[in-house]
């Protein structure tokens, strides 16, 4: 049985909202303000929720009688997250495999999200209803815990889909960004702070890091189709420097596919997420490269899930 995230009174969606977890490329399609970049949005916003629960310590002193809290991941008011059409909470409705006939597995977790303080509070279930553990409760091994009358709720599988919300990297709509200010638009280093990061990465001590720069560049080269490809920061780290078949350019001057996707695929290879969430992968592509992008980026993470307005590369990546 795959896994199903349910969403409830979160921003547009006051109705329940399900989505099938794949660890694979997911799509979703519609019009304006469908709700397509709110679905990304919400795992990014309870990126802190998501990598509390990834701690069974964490939920141990939860099932204790603790309720932490957590703000939304940026948004300015910590409010905006809830639905402003009524005045509850959010509901979170996790079902997971369930192929595993254990007790102690829980194959549904419900999460609530208070309005007032965003304080949260999680239940397990499994077949036969809910598993009670009684406080106080602890670690006994990795993802397990117990309570003093015996009982056991094994978390695993739980814990890893956490991990795996938690780690994720976020791609919004507005990417041509090199020669933008500096810092971050979201995830991603853009302006300054990117070319700094990409210079210190591709010139600095770490092995690895220096050979995944390379590598992107030549991802970059083949997918272009140069004979050759360097990239490198200017001097005064303000803008990139490269030379395509032996002749030098400026970023600016090739376009903002390129430097689109230098831009994607360094931080891709930078944060090493398990997810990637990228709002409108066609944006400044050519028709041939917007699918070559959308799998090249893919590569650098177990899942990717994308919002778009273009069918056809829905329908590419989803022929059935």
């Amino acid at each position: 049985m795959p896994i199903e995230l349910t969403i409830k009174n979160y921003r547009c969606f006051v109705a329940p909202v399900t989505i099938t977890v794949a660890k694979d490329l997911t799509a979703f399609v519609g019009v304006n303000n469908a709700g397509k970049s709110a679905l990304m949005r919400f795992l990014v916003e309870f990126r802190e929720l998501f990598s509390h629960l990834s701690n069974d310590g964490n939920i141990a002193q939860i099932i204790n009688g603790h309720r932490p809290s957590f703000n939304p991941r940026y948004a300015l008011d910590p409010t905006e997250v809830f639905s402003n059409l009524n005045e509850h909470g959010i509901t979170i409705v996790i079902k997971l495999d369930g192929s595993v006939h254990d007790p102690t597995m829980p194959t549904k977790v419900d999460i609530h999200v208070r309005r007032d303080n965003r304080a949260f509070e999680i239940s397990f279930f499994n077949e036969h209803g809910r598993i009670n553990l009684n406080p106080p409760c602890a670690r006994v091994s990795p993802g397990v815990l117990r309570d003093n009358a015996n009982s056991s709720l094994t978390l695993n599988e739980f814990i890893s889909l956490m991990e795996f919300f938690a780690r994720t990297l976020y791609i919004g709509a507005f990417r041509n960004a090199i020669n933008v200010g500096g810092g971050d638009y979201f995830d991603i280093a853009v302006g300054g702070a990117f070319i700094s990061q990409f210079q210190n990465l591709r010139t600095g001590r770490s092995k690895k890091e220096s050979t995944a720069i390379e590598t992107l560049t030549e991802q970059i080269r083949d997918i272009f189709k140069f004979r050759s490809l360097s990239i490198d920061a200017s001097d005064d780290q303000q803008s990139l420097h490269l030379t395509v078949n032996g002749r030098p350019y400026k970023d600016k001057e090739l376009g903002s596919g390129l430097t689109q996707f230098i831009l994607v695929l360094a931080n891709a290879a930078i944060k090493q997420p398990k997810l990637i969430l990228i709002d409108e992968p066609e944006l400044n592509l050519h028709p041939r490269l917007q699918l070559t992008f959308l799998l090249t980026f893919a590569s650098y993470a177990d899942a990717t899930w994308f919002a778009t307005h273009s069918i056809g590369l829905a329908l590419l990546i989803h022929p059935k």
